[in-house]
């Protein structure tokens, strides 16, 4: 077993970014998007080397422009239950109608049309919206730990989706949402390295305790000893 501590050190909304902006430029490591809702729950996972570049020249505009999909879920309500209830299993029509999830294309792909892009009030006030109801965490790991950092992505989002999808009553599969490609289409990120290893994960640091219960309660991932 590899033991890993996830010392997760900063904790805020994005407004509150700039007051953390040293750290952002001078670490990276596993951070989580967080849905404030009623309970909290995690609507992304990622790795990247260097938090300031992942979030103020990828992530937040990708949101803002209508390149990654959001969601019309009310603060109050839980995130997870919304998805299951107004997404998965639907025809992608019915939810286009209902304005409750924006499905991004890529500017290749037949069904982008410039409208729903970037024209849609309804579509730009629900991205901002899901922007704003969202809080950040961060675990910094040390950029020669590149290989170990995509082994602990895929381990929180293979656990998170197990976890949500017990809860919930579903397959893991039917998080692949309506006009979704495989896992990358999931509310939870995408797996770009599957871990060959077993590890032992700790989590620590000043904002443990404001993590979601489901991310503090990975502690291990276990592979069968003829694959390591």
């Amino acid at each position: 077993m590899h033991k890993i501590e996830l010392k997760w050190e900063c904790f805020c909304r994005g407004e509150e970014l700039d007051t953390h902006k040293d750290f952002l430029k001078n670490h990276g490591g596993i951070y989580a998007w967080i849905f404030n809702g009623k309970p909290p729950r995690v609507a992304y996972i990622g790795e990247t080397g260097n938090y300031f570049n992942r979030f103020a020249k990828d992530h937040f505009q990708n949101i803002l422009s209508g390149r990654w999909s959001t969601y019309k879920v009310p603060e109050e309500q839980d995130f997870i239950k919304f998805i299951c209830q107004n997404v998965v299993g639907k025809k992608y029509e019915k939810i286009k109608d209902e304005k409750k999830y924006y499905r991004t294309y890529s500017l290749d792909a037949k069904e982008f049309n410039f409208k729903d892009h970037f024209f849609d009030m309804d579509y730009l006030s629900m991205h901002r919206e899901f922007l704003f109801n969202l809080k950040f965490a961060f675990a910094s790991m040390p950029d020669k730990d590149k290989a170990i950092r995509k082994d602990i992505e895929a381990i929180l989002i293979i656990k998170i989706r197990e976890q949500y999808a017990r809860e919930n009553n579903i397959n893991q599969d039917d998080f692949i949402l309506p006009g979704g490609r495989k896992w990358r289409d999931t509310p939870f990120g995408t797996i770009s390295q599957h871990p060959i290893k077993s590890y032992l994960i700790d989590h620590s640091g000043d904002f443990c305790n404001e993590l979601p219960e489901e991310i503090r309660a990975i502690s291990d991932y276990k592979i069968e000893l003829k694959d390591q």
